[in-house]
């Protein structure tokens, strides 16, 4: 951000010429704005004074609105500050530029509020002490340059390896440069990181198709707008996340066809109601959200956009419907037969901007046994206003409000607050993980999970996971009920599979010793805390399981104990005890 302006008038003033100048700086001063750049000189600092009366312009016009001050540097050293004052029909600046030299070379920049941004005129000027540059006939000339950034767009037409970066038109711009790089902070070690060909690529329009991209990766653009005598700063960076499968379906035949959808997209058909012309649907698959979206609820984490080629035509007044496979649609768990007030399907007009609107529920249909999805679908509402990008939208979330009591960190009145893992496995074999969240308990063991994708009914395990801690499973299979479920392990020994808990001062508690997270307390988890307490570990580690930040001989009794009395993870996978690993033994019990 340069300038130039080749003229300036040195110029020897009487002391009541200066008085008066400076006269009407006091009387005519600016208000500043509320955060200036921290622009500070100190007078008491310097022997010798200098005076400069100068104009500027601003992209060769006068200076904008608003609060402008300039300062003036002998290199990075502030010497001297002003703002405006207005005398006649023109905008002066009065500067005192303080020295310790007999010759000093001095340089400028000046802060524009309205654009929140510091100059730096290409002027500079060499000073003397008691000197006087420029009068208010031939004021000494500054000039500053801005272009302003481009405002960049959303992405659209975003294939599996391709996708058209936009931006909006800056007048004064000649050109545009655009980087492309996978990096959000477009650097990587330290080190500049750019897409082969999109480092600073000049582009005369206002708009870019980026290739040679691979499938399901996030990129990340920017823009400046290059002008006659600048270049601007960088656009708000865009991010762009390819579609992660690209399948085409062909539509063979005219009026009513039943379209089958290859590969795992999550779409496996499309029935059409009228096709007058023949030709292809291509299915691009995201395993992203949707951006710039009005949804509200819990929005799908993928989504689906489907265009037909030129060569389709169809009657969009006999419209469509698209069969989605449950099995490729994640976090979807099996719901009822005939289920239709779970999940909508929700459609807008363009890709990547615009607002969504309502295409209805979808119903469910099982095809399968209980617990196998291979062959369950839902099916949307008849759509008749064209084809476009699709998301499903769960109409509220649900919560689960768990009580786990951790045995290493409960002191027999409270509970050390830790991360904990819940998550929901299926009832039903091979009991297959349908999410899962991550939680802080507080000083009673309680934790409220919320979870999406999950309708009332829908049977599921709880699950507890835990640094330090045996794997615990909820003694039988719970379901929400108005999206909301309570369970508290701590009340009984019966509320964990296999009775899986120990008895605390009156409260049961999740089994603590498994350092090594492998389903069993054993000699190895033993070693493990004996190695870490030697070496006298302390912090946030899975070997510290009472959670005092220390590892320590405490810690050794409690995985001691647990080993002692083959702990290990109970559940409907395991339902009967194992051989542990490597048992510890003992002559005599506890």
């Amino acid at each position: 951000m340069h300038a130039a302006l080749p003229f300036y008038y040195k110029n020897k003033m009487t002391n009541t010429m200066i008085v008066l100048l400076f006269l009407l700086m006091l009387c005519n001063v600016q208000a500043l704005l509320a955060s200036p750049p921290d622009w500070q000189v100190n007078p008491a600092l310097f022997q010798h004074s200098a005076s400069v009366i100068a104009q500027m312009q601003y992209n060769n016009n006068d200076i904008p609105s608003g609060n402008v001050i300039i300062g003036a540097f002998a290199g990075n050293e502030l010497r001297g500050k002003a703002m405006p004052i207005t005398y006649g029909t023109g905008k002066y600046f009065f500067v005192t530029v303080y020295t310790n030299s007999v010759l000093e070379i001095i340089t400028f920049k000046a802060y524009i509020e309205n654009i929140d941004t510091i100059l730096t005129p290409l002027e500079q000027l060499s000073i003397e002490p008691n000197g006087v540059y420029g009068s208010m006939a031939h004021p000494y000339g500054l000039q500053v340059f801005f272009i302003a950034a481009p405002a960049a767009y959303q992405a659209d037409s975003v294939t599996t390896t391709s996708f058209t970066a936009k931006w909006g038109s800056v007048p004064e711009a000649g050109s545009y440069r655009l980087d492309v790089s996978t990096f959000e902070s477009f650097s990587s070690a330290g080190a500049p990181s750019f897409l082969e060909g999109y480092n600073n690529k000049t582009i005369s329009s206002l708009s870019e198709t980026v290739t040679g991209l691979s499938a399901g990766t996030t990129y990340y653009y920017r823009v400046r707008s290059i002008g006659q005598f600048d270049t601007s700063r960088n656009s708000a960076t865009i991010a762009a996340t390819t579609a992660a499968q690209s399948i085409t379906a062909q539509v063979t035949g005219i009026g009513i066809q039943a379209v089958p959808v290859p590969g795992t997209s999550g779409v496996s058909g499309i029935n059409i109601g009228n096709v007058i012309s023949p030709g292809n649907l291509l299915v691009y698959y995201f395993t992203t959200p949707p951006a710039n979206h009005n949804l509200t609820g819990i929005v799908s984490s993928y989504r689906w956009v489907i265009s037909p080629d030129n060569a389709l035509a169809i009657n969009q007044a006999d419209g469509y419907t698209i069969k989605f496979k449950s099995i490729d649609c994640p976090g979807l768990v099996e719901l009822p037969e005939g289920d239709a007030a779970s999940f909508k399907l929700y459609k807008r007009s363009t890709p990547g901007s615009g607002d969504f609107s309502d295409v209805g529920f979808l119903t469910y249909h099982r095809n399968g046994t209980d617990g196998d999805q291979s062959d369950d679908y839902l099916l949307s509402a008849l759509i008749t206003n064209g084809f476009s990008e699709f998301v499903f939208v769960q109409t509220a979330a649900s919560t689960l409000t768990v009580t786990a009591l951790i045995e290493g960190l409960y002191n027999g009145a409270a509970m050390a607050s830790d991360t904990i893992t819940v998550a929901l496995r299926n009832a039903v074999q091979p009991y297959s993980q349908i999410s899962e969240t991550r939680g802080l308990t507080n000083s009673s063991g309680q934790v409220s999970a919320t979870f999406s994708m999950i309708p009332d009914a829908t049977p599921f395990y709880i699950v507890i996971k835990h640094r330090s801690s045996i794997e615990t499973w909820s003694a039988e299979a719970q379901s929400f009920s108005g999206r909301a479920l309570l369970y508290d392990f701590s009340v009984d020994s019966t509320k964990a599979f296999g009775n899986n808990l120990r008895k605390k001062n009156g409260k049961w508690c999740i089994l603590s010793g498994d350092v090594n997270q492998d389903g069993f307390v054993d000699f190895t988890d033993l070693t493990m805390v004996d190695n870490a307490s030697a070496m006298f570990l302390s912090g946030y580690r899975p070997e510290d399981v009472d959670g005092n930040n220390f590892t320590d001989m405490s810690d050794l009794i409690i995985v001691d104990n647990s080993a002692y009395h083959y702990s290990m993870v109970q559940s409907p996978e395991y339902p009967v005890s194992r051989a542990v690993p490597n048992p510890v033994k003992r002559h005599s019990g506890r």
